[in-house]
This record gives structure tokens, sequence and C-alpha cells, in this order.
């Protein structure tokens, strides 16, 4: 069960992707077990979406029941060994990150009503569940974006590494403002890396993300001991000694790539960083020599309670705070989203709920389209 006790926006997708590698695993250890032993495991997936009852399973109460648990159940029992299915809840949840077959509306057991279900043939490995929509045209944010530039300036005429957070919430538009200032940059080496809130290695994973595809470069710049560590951190084969080994490399690798041109690095999702993370990040910022780059780390405002000297520019660091769009720009973004299926009244109500946070916009939007709900919401996305 995902989402109890905690909850988590991408549960639906830690499902998804649990159920991927438990497949995986099995296939392979069918491999030796029909070999050795002539047997196979049969083992067969169904995943649902939706409201439950929890309770403690610690004092003796059922963990979860409900409808919802008892879909699940009939979708297991429709799958064919060695598959996964899904429901259709799940599937709303999911659908940029999987590739599936439609199995048609199935009658299950229990349902007066026949239900759409899915066979999960694919997972893709870094996809979100669902896409943004970065092809509609940016709206307001023209004051984030200068501050962006102005930094980037800086960093070019005193040739030293700046600092930056753009600090909002889930939502509110930190990762459109950062694709914009990119794709307005010249002569200007950018690299990206995302932290992630579970999973191994995931400590230095925006290094990696942000290393990989400069290493041949760093090869032939590079000392070998420099490099060395650099190898070993994006290969995930063996630990580096220290962590100040592995900053002090890093950072003798951002400055040679920035003394060649100014250079970029944009680090997502930093409220889930570890502190070691964390570290290193102030460590750049602070001790960054002779080279002009640009940090910059979009993150929720929990970040601020992990380091709320990011807070105080005195400490180095530039933080900027996103609030929502004002209602103008709201309403701009909504008719660039909104194709002729949505009526006039339907792209107030869009307005009036998303609060002037872009990415509820765009869901709303979408959740209109594909469903065909009337103006007056009273079916709202799963969450």
């Amino acid at each position: 069960v995902f989402g109890s006790p905690v909850a988590h926006e991408d549960d639906a997708l830690r499902a998804i992707r649990a159920a991927d590698d438990m497949l995986t695993a099995v296939q392979a250890l069918d491999e030796a077990l029909e070999r050795d032993r002539g047997v196979r495991f049969r083992l067969r997936i169904g995943i649902n979406t939706g409201e439950a009852v929890a309770g403690q399973a610690s004092a003796g109460g059922t963990f979860v029941t409900g409808s919802a648990v008892n879909i699940g159940k009939r979708l297991q029992e429709l799958a064919e060994p060695g598959d996964a299915v899904l429901g259709e809840a799940t599937l709303r949840l999911v659908r940029d990150a999987v590739e599936v077959e439609p199995l048609g509306p199935v009658v299950l057991r229990g349902k007066a009503e026949p239900l759409e279900a899915y066979r999960l043939l694919s997972v893709q490995a870094d996809a979100p569940g669902v896409a943004r929509a970065f092809d509609s045209p940016f709206v307001g944010r023209h004051d984030e974006i200068d501050a962006l530039h102005l930094a980037l300036d800086v960093a070019r005429t005193e040739r030293r590494c700046r600092l930056m957070a753009l600090i909002g919430n889930a939502g509110i538009g930190k990762t459109r403002i950062a694709r914009e200032f990119v794709e307005s940059l010249e002569d200007t080496r950018v690299l990206v890396g995302r932290c992630v809130p579970y999973g191994d290695g995931a400590t230095y994973l925006p290094l990696v993300d942000a290393l990989r595809d400069v290493l041949p470069e760093l090869e032939q710049s590079l000392e070998a001991d420099v490099m060395d560590r650099i190898a070993a951190l994006v290969s995930g084969n063996e630990t580096p000694a220290t962590a100040g080994d592995t900053a002090w490399a890093v950072r003798r690798s951002f400055e040679s790539l920035a003394r060649e041109r100014p250079l970029v690095v944009i680090f997502d999702d930093v409220h889930w960083a570890e502190p070691t993370f964390l570290d290193l990040v102030e460590y750049l910022g602070a001790w960054t020599d002779d080279a002009p780059m640009l940090l910059l780390a979009l993150a929720r405002p929990d970040l601020l309670d992990e380091r709320p000297t990011w807070a105080d520019p005195e400490v180095g660091v530039a933080t900027l705070r996103l609030g929502p769009l004002d209602g103008d720009d709201t309403r701009a973004l909504v008719a660039n989203l909104a194709g002729d299926s949505v009526d006039e009244d339907q792209r107030n109500r869009v307005v009036e709920l998303a609060e002037g946070y872009p990415l509820f916009a765009e869901q709303l939007v979408a959740w209109i389209e594909e469903s065909g709900e009337d103006d007056d919401f009273a079916t709202v996305p799963a969450t």
C-alpha cells in the first residue's frame, strides 16, 4: 500500500515502479528456479488508486479496506502471469511515464458496471507521472528572469560563483522560470541535476546527472586524481573517501568548465536534498575561484526549515521567493492552455480554483478536456 500512513504526491508512480521492479526481479529468479528446480513463480499484480479506510495494523486492525482495495484485487485476478494491470484512476496519475495496452471495459466480480483496465508494458526511468505543459506561452515572472540574468552578469564580471535559490510552493512555476531563463542564454554552458526523495545513491544523484555528459571533456582538462574521484562518483561503483574529497573534485570540475565559458548549474527539487549535498552546494558558492558560474537551486519553502541561513543574504545566498500569479496573468495562462472544449464559465472557474498556481491551472484544464466535466466541478482530480 502506497500513501499510508504517509501520503506522497507520487504514490501512484512509486507503486508502478515497484510493480515493474518486482516483475523484473521474479523473471530473473525464475530462470534459476526453472533450471535448478523445474518450477516457476506465477506473479500477477493489480494496481488501483482511490480512497480507502486505513487502520493500525500494529494494533491488530485491518490495514486498508474499501472499494479501491477490492478493485485492485479484481485487477490482480484479471492479470495474466507476469503482468501488472492498472485501473483507470491510476493511469491518470502516471500516464506520461508508462506505456500500456488497453484491455477494454472489463466486468469485475462484485461490480455492476464494466471498468477500464490497462496492461502495463513499460515504465520510463526518470519521467514524471504527468508531464508539464511547457509548450504554453510563458506568462509573467519577468522580474525573476531579469534577476537571474543580473546574477549571471555579476558572475561573468567578477569571475566568481553566484549562488541563488528560487523558493516557492509546489506548482508555483519554479521549473518553468528556469527553463525560460536557460532558453534566453547565449554562449553559456548549462548543467542540470535533480534531487529525489528516495532511492539508492540519492545524495549525489544531482551531481551525477549534471556531470555525466561532460565526462569526456573533463578527461581532457582535469588532473588524474580529480578525474578519478569524478569518475567514481558518476559510475557509482566506488564511494569517494570523504565528503570533502567529493566537494573538492566537483569544485575543480565546475571551475574547469566555467573557465572555458560561463557556467549555469541548476539543481531542481533541492528541498529533497541530503544535508551532505546542501553542504557541498554552500561550499561551491563560497570557494569557487576565478570561474564565472551561477548555481541555481530550485526548492520549496521546506528547504528553509533545513537551511534557515539561506534566507539571510549575508550568508551569500540570493533568495527569490515566488508567489502566485496575479489574476490577469492566471487568466492569460488559462486562455493559452484551454482548447475550444473549455468554455468561458469553465475558464473563469479554473482561474478561481487555481489561485495563481500554474500547475493547478494546467491540471484543471486537462481534467475538463479529458473528463468532459461541466462547470460545477462536482468531480475533481484525485490529487
